[in-house]
């Protein structure tokens, strides 16, 4: 019996010096006072924009005492990274060698599209034209799925303009992302996008027939007022689009603030 108790008294006081050194101990003692003989809440986890980057708890007690913390919420819809991003590469590349079958080709594509198939907003489209020479357009049609394509050519933009510098693969990065962003914020819905968003000077709008076909056919929407006033947007979207609408925004290259229009284009 006595063995019995000399063991548990020494576990009791083990125990007792355990606790007053505060070894491994990150909690206030209920008897009072911080025992932790340094703060481990060192490392800010705060990392939502705007966050002023300061931990201003003066004890350790796992509980974050920000009453001014501006982390409230998810980032605005205009947030906007900061930007040149400081962990992206460069990678010089010299175009001065004579170019081979692929870059040509890859060149006369680029080309062909910035020139026929981005018209009005910059919305990818197809061209029907009206003769062999494929010179004059006689309509626009397959903007119903526009959304994922932009999405998917502005994108190779961004990856061109990183490999190249090219400024004109820079300019079509930016002009798609405008036309994206627009698609959203057309349609007044907050996270809805338009497959498709152009002013109703469009030739797709005359060639199907104006408002009489907008007014007859549920997708369709024109604006008489507001920010948007002249322009018509194409819904019923589905989830394809949102695909192309991320795809775009996750390959860098964002505008300054949102506009109607990219520079240069009207």
């Amino acid at each position: 019996m006595t063995i019995r108790w000399m063991t548990m008294a020494s576990m009791i006081m083990a125990l007792g010096a355990f606790a007053a050194c505060g070894c491994g101990d990150d909690d206030d003692d209920d008897a009072g006072g911080d025992d932790d003989t340094s703060d481990d809440d060192g490392d800010d986890d705060d990392t939502e924009p705007g966050d002023d980057d300061v931990d201003d708890d003066d004890v350790d007690d796992d509980v974050d005492d920000d009453t001014g913390d501006d982390d409230t919420g998810p980032p605005p819809d205009d947030y906007l990274a900061p930007w040149p991003q400081s962990n992206i590469e460069s990678h010089p590349y010299d175009e001065s060698p004579t170019a081979g079958d692929i870059r040509m080709k890859a060149e006369a594509y680029n080309e062909w599209i910035e020139d026929n198939y981005l018209p009005d907003y910059g919305g990818h489209v197809h061209v029907k034209y009206t003769d062999d020479t494929l010179t004059t357009p006689l309509y626009y049609h397959g903007f119903g799925d526009s959304g994922m394509w932009t999405g998917v050519f502005g994108a190779t933009q961004a990856m061109r303009y990183h490999a190249t510098g090219s400024l004109t693969a820079k300019e079509n990065a930016i002009r798609m992302i405008y036309a994206l962003i627009n698609n959203v914020h057309v349609t007044g819905r907050p996270g809805f996008t338009a497959r498709y968003r152009a002013p109703k000077t469009s030739l797709i709008y005359s060639y199907y027939g104006g408002d009489a076909w907008c007014d007859g056919d549920e997708n369709c929407h024109h604006i008489e007022s507001g920010e948007y006033a002249g322009d018509f947007w194409i819904g019923n979207t589905s989830r394809d689009m949102y695909i192309g609408w991320y795809f775009r925004h996750g390959h860098g290259l964002r505008p300054d603030r949102r506009r109607r229009v990219a520079p240069g284009h009207s």
